[in-house]
């Protein structure tokens, strides 16, 4: 009997199993900021001749600044490229925001930079927005849609309203409806569909001009599932479910627009305005998830968000209400799991982060390096929530009360709207729940949103805060 071989490993190769305890010494990890894109943060003030000026910068997740550029627009990052724009001498000079005063240069130029703010290409006097996708650039010019490589050379004409790229293939539209390219451009389906969702395990939902729900095979191949119109394709194909909900459009409205407009311009009222039961179906258009819920959200990170009796929980799935229907019901969008955590708004109109077990891991924002306090403040909370925000404020723990997004990139934007003189500002907090950035200004009223000082001691709060 052969005698098994057990596997050798070399010295590094031992140090990489270690890396938790080693990273700094072997080079086995970067930074975890290093793993995401750096966040575009911009600040509005107004100068003392009337004008506004825009302060754009680029930061990682521990709030400091990663990259300052000398363009005149640049957007946020989106898989390590942000568009940017050099303006020209003939740019309108009038008091307007920069992008808007860009869109009337005819003689700006554009491009695509990298996390080093160095160019992907050179920049282009036809280039109206760009991002790039899957190692191809998504560009516009004269309001349509094209492909470009790296290097800038059209390898797909600017003809599309719209371009998708997926892991294998391209979907695109034109005149409203919607077709399939491979990565090379080669088109595999005429633009014949209302909704075609993205392949999952070689098959992708669509629906056609009749409204009836099926699915198309690789190579092109249809089948019709549900050939009755009584419900609709919503959102998109996420984790291999879409939500599917029934049609509820009073007669009237649908005999209008059958008779003036017909199904096209119908069916985004019947997927926008249902009022029907929503589930959920798999790649092959079979219901997964019956239609019970009120409201649904798309899968991510396996929940989905659902509206049950007027509140809201979320799903697995299998379909499984796993996370109770106790939350406030807002916009759907917003309470996605993203990085681990959902922002979920409470009946006291509190935002609290949840994990997926439900567990909140985020109660208050944090400012200043007074970590001990949060633990006694959570179990205060959990006793009497009055007196938690009342200890909680005088030592720099402050209610997400205003706003909370899902996080992106290490961070999440919030925002804390207190008494009229009290605590008021929008920023950016770590899964620590650590405020790491302030905003110095709100965008829309363009007043100084700088926190007051405060009785939770001046001396404790980062001096970029004050």
């Amino acid at each position: 009997m052969k005698s098994a071989t057990l596997p050798t490993f070399s010295v590094i190769d031992q140090l990489c199993f270690l890396a938790p305890l080693l990273m700094v010494l072997t080079g086995c990890y970067e930074n975890q900021s290093a793993q995401y894109d750096p966040l575009l943060v911009s600040n509005y003030r107004r100068t003392e001749n009337g004008k506004t000026e825009v302060h754009r910068q680029y930061i990682d997740a521990t709030g400091n600044v990663v990259l300052q550029t000398d363009f005149d627009y640049s957007g946020s990052f989106q898989n390590g490229m942000a568009f940017a724009c050099k303006a020209s001498a003939k740019a309108p000079t009038e008091n307007r925001p920069d992008y808007l005063l860009l869109l009337d240069d005819r003689h700006r130029k554009c491009g695509l930079i990298d996390k080093k703010g160095q160019l992907l290409f050179p920049l282009r006097p036809d280039l109206q927005a760009a991002y790039f996708e899957r190692g191809l650039v998504i560009a516009m010019v004269r309001e349509e849609w094209g492909l470009l490589n790296r290097q800038g050379e059209t390898i797909l004409d600017f003809e599309y309203d719209l371009l998708i790229v997926d892991d294998e293939y391209i979907r695109y539209r034109q005149d409203g409806y919607y077709g399939l390219l491979d990565r090379s451009g080669s088109k595999l389906t005429d633009a014949k569909y209302l909704t075609l969702s993205p392949f999952a395990d070689g098959f992708a939902l669509f629906t056609n001009e009749k409204g009836q729900v099926g699915y198309v095979t690789e190579n092109g191949q249809e089948t019709l599932v549900h050939e009755e119109v009584e419900s609709v394709l919503q959102g998109s194909m996420k984790e291999g479910l879409q939500r599917f909900a029934r049609i509820k459009v009073s007669p009237a409205v649908e005999g209008h627009f059958r008779h003036h407009h017909g199904l096209k311009d119908l069916y985004p009222i019947y997927s926008t305005y249902t009022e029907g039961k929503v589930g959920f179906l798999d790649s092959r258009a079979r219901i997964v998830i019956q239609q019970e819920f009120d409201r649904a959200g798309d899968f991510h990170e396996g929940r989905a968000a659902v509206v049950v009796g007027g509140k809201l929980g979320f799903i697995n799935t299998a379909g499984d209400l796993v996370l109770e229907a106790e939350y406030q019901v807002g916009d759907l969008w917003n309470a996605e799991f993203s990085e681990g955590l959902a922002p979920v708004l409470t009946d006291a109109g509190f935002f609290h982060y949840i994990d997926t077990e439900g567990s909140a891991e985020i109660r208050f924002v944090q400012i200043g390096s007074r970590d001990w306090i949060r633990g006694p403040l959570h179990a205060l909370d959990r006793l009497n929530p009055h007196w938690a925000t009342a200890w909680g404020n005088k030592h720099g723990y402050f209610r997400l009360n205003h706003f909370a997004r899902p996080f992106t990139n290490g961070l999440a934007s919030i925002r804390v709207s207190g008494p009229m003189y009290g605590p008021r500002f929008i920023g950016l907090m770590n899964h620590q729940g650590k405020l790491v950035y302030v905003n110095r200004s709100d965008s829309v009223t363009g007043k100084d949103m700088r926190l007051p000082e405060g009785t939770y001691g001046q001396d404790q709060v980062p001096e970029v805060f004050r």
